[in-house]
C-alpha cells in the first residue's frame, strides 16, 4: 500500500470511528433528557429560591428518568436518593421561562443525565432497564359497551380521551388517530375488534407508524376491562388484560388512558430488559450486493444503543462477516434492529442479518 492509500484508509476509518461514537451519544443523550420540568419554589432570597426550585427539579427528573427505564415494579422499591447522588448523575441542565422575585422562583428545567453513569448506578443497585426505543406505534382505542364495540361514533368517550391526553415522553412513542373522514374510511371497527394484520399495518403506517396498538376498553358495573394488544408486520403479541375498579357506572376515561399507556410501556420494557451486566456476542452474515448497503448498515449498527461494540471480521463484494457485542441477549438486539427494519435470522447455530422491506 502506497503513502496516498494509506491516508486515505486511514481517514476514513477515524471518520466511521468519530461518527459512531458521535451518534450512539447523541441518541443516548436523548434518551437520557428529560425536559419541560416546571418547578417553582420560596426561600428567604432569589439565590436560595433558585437554588431549591433546580435541586426539586432534579429530583422530579430522576424519577421520570426511571419511569422510563425500569419496570414499574422495580421503581416502587427504589430508595430516595441524595441530593448529592443526583448532581454526580447529571451533565447540566437547561432553563427555560425564567422568572423571579424577592422569595420566589419559576422556571421550566430540562436535565440531562449521564448515560454511562446511570447505567453503572442501576447495575451497583441490582436494577434491570431497558433502553431499546420503538417505532412509534397507533392507537387504536375501542370502547365496548352493551351494544357492542364502537370506534369512530361521537359516544365513544375513550377515544377522545386519548385525544385530548397529555403522553408522557417513554420508550414508546404513541400516536393518536384524528378521527377525520379517511380514518373512517381507512379502518373499520370491525378490521380493528378482529385484529386485521393487514389493514392495521397499513393503516398504522399511514400515520408514519409501523404497529397498530388496538386497545380496547369495556365497561361494567363496578369495574373496567382493559385489552391491550401490538400488531404489525412482524405480528402479533399477545393479548394484555387489566381489570381497574370503579364506583358503580363512573368512568374515568382519562385515568384508563394512562392505564392503557403504563400496559404498552411495561410490555416494551419486559421484552427489552437488559439484565445487570449481563452480556453476549455473536457472529453474523451480513448479504451485501454494494458499498451503499454497507454504509447504509453501519450506519444502523451505529445508532443501536443494545449493541455494545461491533467488529468486521471479513468483508467481500458480496458479504460482510461481524462479530456483535450485545448489551443483554441476542433476542433484545432482535427487537432493536427491527426497529430499524432489519432482521437477524438464526440458521442452526449461524446468524444471518437480512433487510426489512415494507
Amino acid at each position: 500500500m502506497n503513502c496516498k492509500s494509506f491516508l486515505i484508509a486511514f481517514f476514513t476509518y477515524l471518520a466511521i470511528t468519530l461518527y459512531t461514537h458521535y451518534t450512539n451519544w447523541a441518541l443516548a443523550e436523548e434518551l437520557y433528557t428529560v425536559r419541560s420540568i416546571s418547578v417553582d419554589a420560596f426561600a428567604e432570597t432569589p439565590s436560595a429560591a433558585k437554588v431549591k426550585a433546580v435541586a426539586d427539579g432534579r429530583r422530579i427528573a430522576f424519577e421520570r428518568l426511571m419511569n422510563r427505564l425500569l419496570p414499574l415494579n422495580l421503581t416502587k422499591t427504589l430508595e430516595e436518593q441524595s441530593d448529592r447522588t443526583l448532581d454526580n448523575l447529571i451533565i447540566g441542565f437547561e432553563v427555560a421561562n425564567e422568572n423571579s422575585s424577592s422569595m420566589r422562583y419559576v422556571a421550566r428545567l430540562s436535565f440531562t443525565f449521564d448515560p454511562v453513569l446511570v447505567r453503572n448506578f442501576l447495575v451497583y443497585n441490582n436494577l434491570s432497564f431497558a433502553e431499546t426505543c420503538s417505532l412509534p406505534v397507533l392507537v387504536i382505542p375501542l370502547l365496548d359497551s352493551n351494544d357492542g364495540p364502537i370506534l369512530w361514533e361521537e359516544s365513544n368517550l375513550f377515544r377522545k380521551a386519548w385525544v385530548k391526553a397529555l403522553i408522557e415522553t417513554g420508550l414508546v412513542p404513541i400516536i393518536v388517530p384524528r378521527g377525520n373522514i379517511f380514518d373512517i374510511n381507512g379502518l373499520s371497527t370491525e378490521n380493528a375488534i378482529v385484529g386485521d394484520q393487514k389493514v392495521l399495518t397499513n393503516f398504522a403506517r399511514s400515520y408514519g407508524a409501523r404497529d397498530a396498538v388496538v386497545v380496547v376498553a369495556k365497561p361494567s358495573n363496578k369495574s373496567i376491562a382493559l385489552f391491550v394488544r401490538r400488531i404489525g408486520p412482524f405480528g402479533f403479541s399477545s393479548t394484555m388484560r387489566q381489570n381497574i375498579l370503579v364506583d358503580e357506572g363512573e368512568y374515568n376515561y382519562d385515568a384508563l388512558v394512562q392505564h392503557a399507556i403504563s400496559m404498552i410501556e411495561e410490555s416494551w420494557k419486559s421484552d427489552n430488559l437488559i439484565q445487570g451486566k449481563l452480556e453476549s456476542q455473536i457472529t453474523a452474515t451480513v448479504p451485501i450486493d454494494n458499498i451503499q448497503q454497507w454504509v447504509a448498515l453501519r450506519k444502523v449498527l451505529d445508532k443501536t444503543i443494545v449493541l455494545l461494540k461491533y467488529d468486521v471480521i471479513q468483508l467481500t463484494k458480496k458479504n460482510a462477516l461481524i462479530n456483535l457485542r450485545i448489551r443483554g441477549t441476542v433476542k433484545q438486539l432482535r427487537i432493536a434492529l427491527e426497529q430499524q427494519n432489519l432482521r437477524i435470522i438464526s440458521v442452526g447455530d449461524k446468524y444471518i442479518i437480512v433487510p426489512f422491506y415494507l
